[in-house]
């Protein structure tokens, strides 16, 4: 699944946790997750180490999706105009801004490394591998994706509150999917511009 790839050359053990904690319907509804308006968010945690990947559709990110176009359209796909590319740009910045996105109101954690992925609006054909078969040009394209992945260190991670800004960024954002994996705790909760607060732990 290509939505649990905490950096590419993350922590492989707490991938396997988050996957793990995971019932069928779950898997099901984070799959989903390209969704327009809707976003998920993986927390895994093992000792010190904090990381989360967040996933969103393009089209909330930029305001525009040419990713994933079969190998066929890509080949007639024009490419990114000026303006598009500078919003590629602006999201960048805006999804490395940590504090902006994430507000921790426990665990004292700080930012250690950042990863942002934009190879699915980028490189046309490469979101989730899909071959033109297997949907139409204009489905593809409506569902490429953006992720970011980022790591803290944390002074405590017995229990870890934080509210999720992701809808300040980004305010066609309506729904972000959160699941998490403590050494000590797991669940899942559904956060809105209303219910922001993830709280994980004790």
């Amino acid at each position: 699944m290509p939505y649990y790839n905490f950096f590419q050359q993350g922590s492989a053990k707490c991938l396997l946790a988050v996957v793990a904690c995971l019932s069928v319907s779950q898997v099901l509804a984070y799959e989903a997750a390209h969704v327009h308006g809707e976003a998920t968010l993986m927390v895994a945690i093992e000792g010190d180490a904090l990381e989360m990947q967040l996933v969103l559709p393009a089209l909330d990110v930029l305001g525009f999706a040419h990713g994933g176009l079969s190998s066929q359209a890509a080949s007639t796909a024009s490419t990114l105009t000026k303006n598009e590319l500078t919003q590629v740009e602006l999201a960048q910045q805006k999804l490395r801004d940590t504090a902006a996105l994430f507000d921790f109101e426990s665990g004292g954690c700080a930012l250690v490394d950042s990863s942002v992925d934009f190879s699915a609006v980028l490189e046309p054909g490469a979101e989730h591998g899909h071959s033109e078969h297997e949907h139409s040009d204009h489905h593809s394209t409506q569902h490429a994706e953006v992720q970011a992945g980022y790591r803290f260190s944390c002074q405590s991670t017995k229990s870890i509150e934080l509210e999720v800004n992701v809808f300040s960024v980004f305010p066609s954002v309506e729904k972000v999917q959160a699941v998490y994996v403590l050494d000590h705790a797991q669940g899942s909760v559904s956060l809105s511009s209303e219910r922001r607060q993830l709280i994980m732990g004790e």
